[in-house]
């Protein structure tokens, strides 16, 4: 579930806005190698306009992770990557900006179907579609809606 970015082309506008950008900057298959996984919240339809675009990663050679995300991605407005220990598992992290959007790219050594960013996304859409006919969504600081799956 969510593991290829196609449904996106049959989204909501933003959606097939992020679509477009993603397939521009070519970053899913440029990164192919580490399973990349879009997470979040514009996945699943509850973004907000200042939601960021979380690419999830399975990661186990650091040096040569960052080596890549540097030569790709590096001289991108706003780029900084750091490691940090999350939940005591080593975590890389890579921010940049593009085409209006905020990146967040992170690397775990373990399978993306493990990690808790995917983990939470998918008990969300879980959740939103279980309890679809109670659940009003509020993506848009003006105008509320139903949550509809994608």
């Amino acid at each position: 579930m969510f593991t290829s970015i196609t449904y996106l082309q049959s989204g909501n506008d933003k959606q097939r806005k992020v679509y477009d950008v993603l397939n521009k900057l070519n970053i899913m298959k440029d990164l192919a190698l580490y399973s990349p996984v879009l997470c979040g919240t514009i996945p699943i339809r509850i973004d907000t306009l200042h939601s960021d675009l979380d690419i999830v990663m399975e990661v186990h050679d650091y040096d040569v992770f960052e080596q890549e995300i540097r030569s790709l991605y590096g001289s991108y407005e706003g780029f900084e990557m750091k490691k940090k220990n999350i939940r005591n598992i080593l975590t890389i992290k890579a921010t940049f900006q593009f085409e209006g959007f905020e990146f967040e790219l992170f690397g775990q050594p373990r399978p993306v179907r493990n990690q808790n960013a995917y983990k939470h996304m998918i008990v969300e859409h879980m959740l939103l579609i279980q309890h679809i006919h109670t659940i009003s969504v509020c993506t848009d600081p003006i105008l509320p809606h139903k949550y509809v799956p994608g």
